[in-house]
């Protein structure tokens, strides 16, 4: 049976409490914690409270060589990592150029001893 999409609900039956301890952790959130998944691995977050929880989701890749790799496999149907329809591989290759772009840019930013509301020191000539 399929859990995706499925909200697990008391009582639980035989194959949600499956896939509960299938999972590498649980945690129990409030409202105000704060959460972090590495966008390379499946994830959910549910807050249980009385009062109005919200969540976001932004992708999310850190510099740890394991998330790297993890990242470098999205598109490979070679990898065991690989999902069908995860994302295209030209969809891959644009986001995988938008995050050299940022590196660029942070190699900059470091070079000048500078931050984000510091001028460049590079200089982008005219078209």
């Amino acid at each position: 049976t399929s859990l995706e999409d499925y909200v697990f609900v008391p009582p639980l039956r035989q194959e949600h409490l499956r896939a509960l301890r299938q999972a590498a952790k649980v945690v129990l959130i409030r409202p105000g914690d704060a959460y972090l998944f590495s966008g390379g691995v499946a994830h959910t977050v549910l807050c249980v409270s009385d009062d109005m929880a919200l969540g976001g989701y932004e992708s999310f890749c850190s510099l740890h060589p394991t998330h790297v790799e993890m990242f470098l496999q999205t598109a490979d149907p070679g990898s065991p990592l690989w999902v069908d329809g995860a994302m295209p591989e030209d969809e891959f290759d644009d986001v995988l150029e938008e995050v050299l772009e940022h590196f660029e840019g942070a190699a900059e930013q470091l070079r000048t001893g500078g931050g984000p509301g510091v001028p460049s020191r590079v200089r982008v000539p005219a078209v």
